[in-house]
């Protein structure tokens, strides 16, 4: 696992077989009740090659997640979405999708706690 503060991005590295491990929590608020299929969460990152999860947290294949930084800032505008939005490409965990593989984000409910955590197994292209 790498994780820089300076740069504040964090991106899988390690072996399937590492422990998980919380990396970052945070909070967020989704008003509006949803009644269609969740749309795609806002693209960010560089090249808008990443998507949104959550206000702050960017992640995508080619860079990992990035948090708090600059690219992260288009991701305010989920804050203003009337219905909560959808990023990764599969479930994983207890409801969570996954970020990049190796890599769960799991939601809670309400003001919504929102974890990344390493995941074993779950977030790997070749289990699909």
């Amino acid at each position: 696992m790498t994780y820089s503060s300076q740069a504040k991005t964090f991106k899988e590295d390690a072996s399937k077989d590492e422990e998980c491990c919380t990396v970052v929590s945070w909070f967020f608020k989704r008003l509006g009740t949803q009644t269609t299929a969740n749309p795609e969460c806002i693209t960010c990152g560089p090249e808008m090659k990443g998507n949104c999860f959550g206000p702050s947290i960017c992640c995508g294949e080619e860079f990992g997640c990035l948090i708090d930084t600059e690219e992260t800032q288009r991701c305010l505008e989920e804050n203003d979405l009337p219905d909560p939005c959808t990023s990764g490409w599969k479930w994983c965990g207890e409801d969570g999708r996954c970020a990049v593989p190796g890599t769960c984000c799991t939601v809670g409910k309400g003001i919504r706690v929102r974890e990344m955590k390493l995941s074993k197994r779950g977030c790997w292209r070749e289990e699909e």
